[in-house]
């Protein structure tokens, strides 16, 4: 009987040393790579985009022939994206992305791939193809994690329009206010929008620059937060991300913990959705 097995690994050992490798790829008679950006996110989810259109037709000014999505939680969007991208000419990628959460590993204060959050970790599914007509354990895992994310936002949001009112600011805005306005900023159904703390964020921070004169923001924010703010006045983007950082995470006044799927539950979605689980690639 054999008693050294052949391992998986045994073949990267017949490649020989990094230099050997690159001489050889040297040699291979591949077709050119074609440019892509495999990771990019549509709206409604929060996005640097403001359309489906304005994504592709950045991407392919920019000479890009393949653009990827990974979208959370709701692939509706695909559809648009699939045409837009075929009209010009370039390939569509779809993917999705998983937040997951293991629970030894934050016990043991372990951080994987969210520095600021021990066990929590990002995973992508690359190639995901059976978004349309989901399974039913596909659509159980999915309205689960939607579930706990409306539970939560619901309860930031009041709790995020509480704290601003002591100050003297009335926001008006629950979670419904806010799917409102992406709803009109992004023209998309509600159905489809599953808020994220960055929507949160934002509409605080819309509603803040209106109610407040910037020359009055910065003691505003300094009695919001309990310290001085490091961005600028009239930096939305980086009020955004202080009324986050400030308000919204673990140990500050407006923080609800999250609830996660474990690794091992995000994996199974992403092949229930036909894909491959992979650690997240931005590129």
């Amino acid at each position: 009987m054999d008693n050294n097995p052949i391992q998986a690994t045994d073949f990267l050992k017949e490649l020989g040393d990094v230099a050997a490798v690159s001489a050889e790829a040297g040699n291979a008679d591949v077709p050119e790579s074609l440019t892509y950006n495999s990771h990019i996110h549509l709206p409604p989810n929060f996005s640097a985009f403001e359309t489906v259109e304005q994504a592709v037709e950045l991407a392919a000014d920019q000479g890009v022939q393949v653009l990827g999505c990974g979208n959370y939680y709701d692939y509706s969007v695909y559809q648009k994206f699939t045409e837009t991208a075929q009209s010009k000419g370039v390939f569509p990628l779809f993917g999705t992305e998983i937040i997951a959460l293991e629970t030894d590993l934050q016990e043991k204060d372990i951080r994987i791939n969210d520095p600021g959050n021990p066990g929590r970790h990002y995973i992508c599914g690359k190639g995901i193809s059976r978004f349309e007509e989901l399974s039913s354990r596909a659509d159980e895992l999915l309205s689960g994690i939607r579930t706990n994310d409306t539970l939560r936002m619901r309860e930031m949001a009041l709790k995020m329009a509480g704290v601003f009112s002591e100050h003297g600011i009335d926001t008006a805005l629950d979670e419904q206010a806010v799917i409102g306005r992406v709803v009109k900023r992004h023209g998309c159904s509600a159905d489809t929008v599953t808020l994220q703390e960055r929507h949160l964020a934002q509409a605080f921070q819309e509603v803040f620059f209106d109610k407040v004169p910037e020359d009055g923001r910065e003691q505003k924010l300094t009695d919001l937060f309990g310290a001085s703010p490091q961005s600028k006045s009239s930096d939305a983007v980086g009020v955004q991300n202080e009324i986050r950082s400030n308000l919204m995470k673990a140990g500050k006044i407006c923080f609800v913990p999250e609830t996660f799927v474990n690794l091992a539950q995000a994996k199974e979605l992403i092949v229930e959705l036909g894909g491959i689980p992979c650690y997240p690639v931005l590129a």
